[in-house]
């Protein structure tokens, strides 16, 4: 969900600074995602939206230069867009960029609370 959500602000950072992906954008990503074992298998759709928010990402990477501002720009797209997250999934963290894990249900182990999900 993380990662969804920063291709999303990704592409509203560049939606603000003017800057398009291209096709060619596009097919670098492809390339390297066919480079991984397995990936052809990913279903379509998965693979299309994967590939456009890493195209995303790198655009955006290319055109701020570090990791520093690459965080400014997300968190500028953050701060101008309305994050709702539904709770069973966690609670949106504005200034580290990222979903909490919600709380563990009461007796689950320490693991479980820490969001790793083992048990």
């Amino acid at each position: 969900l993380d990662r969804r959500l920063r291709f999303l602000l990704a592409g509203e950072a560049l939606d603000a600074n003017g800057i398009e992906i291209t096709d060619a954008d596009r097919a670098d990503i492809e390339q390297q995602l066919d480079d991984i074992p397995g990936a052809e298998e990913m279903p379509a759709g998965y693979r299309e939206d994967f590939v456009e928010g890493f195209a995303r990402l790198s655009v955006l990477q290319s055109a701020s230069g570090d990791e520093a501002e690459i965080n400014s720009q997300l968190r500028e797209a953050a701060q101008s867009t309305e994050i709702l997250v539904n709770s069973r999934f966690g609670t949106w963290d504005a200034d580290n960029l990222i979903i909490e894990p919600p709380p563990a249900p009461a007796g689950a182990s320490d693991e479980a609370e820490a969001g790793t999900g083992a048990e």
